[in-house]
């Protein structure tokens, strides 16, 4: 009878993983699923990822970076003349 008892024990510990996978591939699944539609939705409605763990110092370092490339820009820009039509202060390299 002992020897009986043992062989079911052992019978039913080799079972228990087979029990318990669906269950667990099930919810592994949806908690994936639902981190990758957050994903997919940052990426439609903004282009991009979304940026994790940014505090007001890399906000500011962002938007610091975005002036400083738009002035550059703005002073490497050539100037534009009265004369053709655009708006710049210069007439014929005069003024």
């Amino acid at each position: 009878a002992e020897v009986k008892r043992e062989r079911e024990r052992e019978r039913g510990c080799a079972t228990m993983p087979y029990e318990s996978a669906p269950p667990f591939i099930i919810i592994v699944g949806a908690f994936c699923a639902m981190a990758g539609l957050q994903y997919a939705g940052n990426n439609i409605i903004y282009g991009k990822p979304k940026p994790m763990g940014q505090d007001e110092w890399d906000k500011k370092l962002i938007e610091r970076d975005t002036r400083l490339r738009e002035e550059a820009k703005a002073a490497t820009a050539k100037p534009k003349y009265a004369f053709l039509g655009g708006e710049g202060k210069k007439w014929l390299g005069l003024f």
